[in-house]
């Protein structure tokens, strides 16, 4: 079975340590990203977030262990269009692609691999 490069493909932050940063988040309030791993869940940052559009089809039906949180920008580190990070801050996936769908469905595929049981 063929692999979807989308998918398959490792962004350079995968494995690392996500960056220290503050997030507009899309409701417009502040936050610095290592407030977002206190409940001890996996969290999926998207860029690009509005109020109105905050639930994308990736975020929406996401299982217990993971968050989804929508921002508008980010200040102090560059971040791609996607990012699944661990509870522990480590980079388990991230997508620079463009196509909102196909990285909607790259981050639907991560948060299989890592966040739901076999």
């Amino acid at each position: 079975q063929a692999r979807d490069p989308v998918v398959s493909q490792a962004h350079p932050l995968a494995g690392g340590r996500l960056p220290r940063g503050q997030l507009i988040l899309a409701d417009g309030t502040a936050a610095r990203i290592y407030q977002l791993f206190h409940d001890g869940r996996f969290v999926l940052l998207e860029s690009g977030g509005s109020a109105a559009s905050a639930a994308s089809a990736a975020s929406a039906g996401l299982p217990g262990p993971v968050r989804a949180v929508s921002y508008q920008r980010c200040s102090g580190a560059r971040l791609p269009p996607a990012v699944l990070v661990r509870p522990d801050g480590y980079v388990a996936w991230a997508s620079a692609e463009r196509d909102r769908l196909a990285r909607e469905r790259a981050a639907r595929a991560a948060i299989g691999q890592w966040c739901v049981p076999a």
